[in-house]
């Protein structure tokens, strides 16, 4: 006689590694960089497994829109993470992604870069203006001078200044 033993039943979604690290550095930015006591979080985009279950529109929108609290003034930020530079540059986007991106031209709109080490603690951050990312590769020289202490929030004088320069 012989028994069958049915599949142990799937209690969770497999998350693919580039999701998982993209969400944890999306963690580590609100924590580290944008945190709770100088940023109001006005809206994050749903994880994988949210999104997994219904798709909604609103995760097409940069991964967050904050509103710093000393100023009052809104933003948007994408997190993108690299574990390395490839060929001397930084790939952030698809081409698709890049169009859509700057369609979210209302409010000042940033990129926050992590590179190296882990997603939840990388090397180096790097926190850039949109408006100066038209292509969807950023290269080493672009970064010169756009690094941010790690750890450290993100005052709001930097992002003002950012956006008027």
């Amino acid at each position: 006689m012989i028994t069958i033993i049915p599949p142990a039943k799937q209690t969770h979604l497999f998350i693919p590694d580039h999701f998982q690290k993209g969400e944890q550095f999306e963690d580590y930015v609100r924590q580290h960089l944008f945190p709770k006591t100088q940023y109001k979080l006005i809206h994050r985009t749903r994880g994988y497994e949210q999104n997994g279950k219904d798709y909604p529109e609103s995760s097409l929108k940069p991964d967050f829109t904050f509103r710093d609290i000393p100023e009052g003034r809104s933003f948007y930020v994408e997190c993108k993470f690299r574990s390395a530079l490839i060929a001397n540059s930084y790939p952030f986007s698809k081409g698709y992604q890049l169009e859509r991106y700057k369609s979210y031209n209302d409010l000042p709109f940033y990129l926050v870069l992590g590179l190296g080490g882990k997603a939840s603690s990388p090397n180096q951050v790097f926190l850039l203006n949109f408006a100066d990312c038209q292509f969807t590769m950023i290269y080493k020289r672009h970064l010169s001078g756009r690094e941010i202490q790690k750890d450290i929030a993100v005052q709001p004088l930097q992002l003002w200044k950012k956006a008027a320069a």
